[in-house]
């Protein structure tokens, strides 16, 4: 696809013990990975951009802007959008219905709760996403967990972020499912958001990203370009077999 401006520059970023120094860019309509083995600090950098984790030192710019993201509704206001890889305990308020848990993030703009309206919003994406249920009442823990992942993801998408933080977005969900989530991701940076994709599947970064950044021990160590792709070289960064090449 097209690729545009610098929507997103993380200067410097760090939060002892979680990560040091990191650099990096997402562009318009631009899948970026991140990968790294457990541990190495990967979602803390997706938590950091999100606003659920404090960086000690460093600079988020959007759009050449410097941003200070103090929580979560900040970073939603300033249109990035977490999806978190734990469904059950973070993504999901799993004893309410779907239309609570579609328009949640809606739900938190309006102050008038306008009932008509987030009915058509969550009927809207049960439709595009194809989320199978009996009704927008259903509690969401009587869907199959794919069915939970779109709603996860419709959520995400019903604020219209500009930059998606995906973590392991396809995790424990069926192949049908995970072929829609990448039509979905698709379609997004069609429009011209940015996707951080973190994820533990490397055939899967290497078959949707742009490019992929890969950490080591807290630190990125390689920034990947498409053509450079392989399950290999990434396995030597992620285990610090090769050094550092940022």
């Amino acid at each position: 696809g097209k690729v545009g401006n610098k929507i997103l520059e993380v200067r410097n970023l760090t939060k002892v013990p979680y990560f040091y120094n990191i650099n990096f860019y997402i562009r318009e309509g631009e899948i970026v990975g991140l990968s790294g083995l457990e541990g190495c600090g990967r979602y803390e950098v997706g938590r950091a951009l999100a606003g659920l984790i404090t960086p000690n030192t460093g600079e988020i710019l959007y759009n050449g802007k410097k941003i200070r993201i103090m929580n979560s509704s900040f970073a939603l206001k300033n249109g990035i959008c977490l999806l978190p890889r734990d469904r059950k305990g973070e993504g999901l308020f799993s004893l309410l219905n779907i239309l609570y848990n579609l328009s949640f993030v809606k739900l938190q703009e309006d102050i008038v709760l306008n009932g008509k309206k987030y009915e058509k919003v969550a009927l809207n994406y049960i439709d595009k996403l194809r989320i199978k249920c009996s009704s927008l009442r259903q509690n969401i823990n009587e869907l199959s967990g794919g069915n939970q992942q779109k709603c996860v993801v419709s959520r995400c998408l019903s604020i219209n972020p500009i930059i998606y933080i995906l973590e392991e977005p396809t995790r424990g969900i069926d192949i049908k499912t995970k072929v829609e989530i990448f039509e979905i991701m698709d379609n997004v940076v069609k429009k011209g958001s940015g996707i951080l994709l973190i994820s533990s599947e490397l055939q899967e970064l290497i078959n949707i990203c742009d490019r992929i950044l890969v950490m080591y021990s807290g630190r990125i160590v390689a920034d990947l370009k498409r053509e450079e792709f392989s399950s290999e070289k990434i396995m030597m960064y992620a285990t610090g077999a090769v050094g550092s090449k940022c």
